[in-house]
């Protein structure tokens, strides 16, 4: 199950249970900050175009959580 984004703490969380192999893609409605893996701390690519941020996933194998703060 995977939800783009969930509202967890008043911030936008992106989390998946699943193995990926990286370079697959996410796009969610809305522009968002710099986004990072929660886990490693490391910045996730991701780009913003009409009204939607594509995020470029890392490798998941299990769980992943990014971070996407929502631009203001």
């Amino acid at each position: 199950r995977s939800d783009y984004p969930e509202i967890k703490n008043g911030k936008g969380v992106i989390e998946e249970h699943i193995s990926l192999k990286r370079g697959r893609q996410v796009r969610v409605e809305g522009e968002y900050g710099e986004i990072f893996d929660v886990k490693t701390g490391k910045k996730v690519k991701s780009y913003y175009k009409n009204g939607y941020t594509t995020v470029k996933l890392p490798e998941i194998n299990g769980y992943c959580m990014l971070y996407l703060p929502f631009k203001k």
